[in-house]
């Protein structure tokens, strides 16, 4: 599914304000999309660029053109990504795009276009610098933020930029969508917590990673219930050797999140998505004392992953204050 395809099935609110943006030729300077973890917030602002300078958009990119695949090869000198998501946006990196936007447009088309993914992983210093470019904007020059955090956000950039939303999407409708591209139904239950595409959702269950982790969480949730050295030996025997890396880990404690709200609405008789997790679901039910403290415990390490720390403690760390927080022998 494209990004075209995706705007205009799930987001056709966005997909009619940049159409119409172009057509009337009032392009805002600055925008901020604002999503839900797992949407394609990156993809969507590439193609936004791309739409800015498409040798024949309808109104937005055809995708096909010379100009718009030279973007994809990041071949476009008038183009800039900064990716919040492989590493904070530092001050040097605002300050890097000022001093290429001092120079003349390279482009035929006269536009110079930046990206900054993630802009809640702005360092203080950074969000100052960008305060100030954007209070100042310059004719032709343009620029697409995105975030996941929309609150965490100072009020100056959200008022700098035109922010806009894109709005959740029905999950038993991704369930769907993703068994019709492939997925198993396990895959797609999970995949529908975490992303919004099938090209993600695909990408995501097709790693190494995921399918050894699913198959090792899954065998360490049916230990729910047995006795606590058990449990807490499998754990660091089987699920601490997978995870070795912060994005990883935060995907995982992301899943316990995912499984611990489930398992609380089965509790209450509520609908669940993780139909086919039903077992586990009721395994956890029969050993939390309290789900709510056990969510909170692992938002907040989440958190630390945020920091310089070692991952493999990290995790242990995790596993000796959630297994208190259990009914266990």
């Amino acid at each position: 599914m494209s990004i075209s395809h995706y705007l205009q099935q799930f987001q056709p609110h966005i997909h009619h304000l940049f159409s119409h943006a172009l057509t009337q030729k009032k392009w805002s300077h600055a925008y901020l999309l604002s999503g839900q973890k797992g949407t394609p917030l990156k993809e969507i602002a590439i193609y936004l660029a791309k739409s800015l300078v498409c040798e024949h958009g309808q109104p937005l990119a055809d995708e096909t053109c010379q100009t718009c695949r030279r973007i994809d090869a990041g071949d476009f000198v008038d183009l800039h990504l900064i990716d919040g998501q492989e590493a904070s946006i530092k001050k040097q990196d605002i300050l890097n795009l000022e001093q290429s936007f001092s120079v003349t447009s390279l482009e035929i088309f006269q536009r110079q276009i930046y990206i900054l993914h993630l802009v809640e992983t702005m360092t203080p210093e950074a969000v100052n610098a960008l305060l100030k470019f954007l209070e100042e904007p310059q004719q032709d020059i343009y620029a697409i933020l995105t975030t996941e955090s929309v609150h965490s956000l100072l009020p100056t950039i959200l008022s700098r930029s035109q922010v806009v939303t894109l709005k959740p999407i029905e999950q038993s409708l991704l369930v769907d969508l993703y068994q019709q591209v492939g997925l198993s139904e396990d895959d797609a239950q999970l995949a529908s917590f975490f992303y919004t595409t099938p090209e993600l959702a695909k990408a995501w269950v097709s790693t190494s990673s995921y399918v050894a982790l699913k198959k090792a969480t899954m065998e360490w949730l049916s230990l729910m219930g047995q006795k606590l050295s058990v449990m807490k030996l499998f754990f660091r025997q089987n699920i601490i050797p997978l995870i070795q890396d912060n994005i990883l880990a935060e995907q995982w404690f992301s899943w316990m999140i995912v499984f611990l709200q489930q398992s609380l609405r089965l509790q209450f008789h509520q609908k669940v998505v993780l139909k086919n997790f039903r077992s586990a679901l009721l395994l956890l039910n029969d050993t939390v004392i309290d789900h709510d403290v056990l969510v909170t415990l692992t938002e907040e390490t989440i958190h630390r992953l945020r920091l310089p720390v070692n991952v493999p403690l990290l995790l242990d760390q995790w596993l000796i204050r959630f297994t208190k927080g259990m009914r266990l022998l």
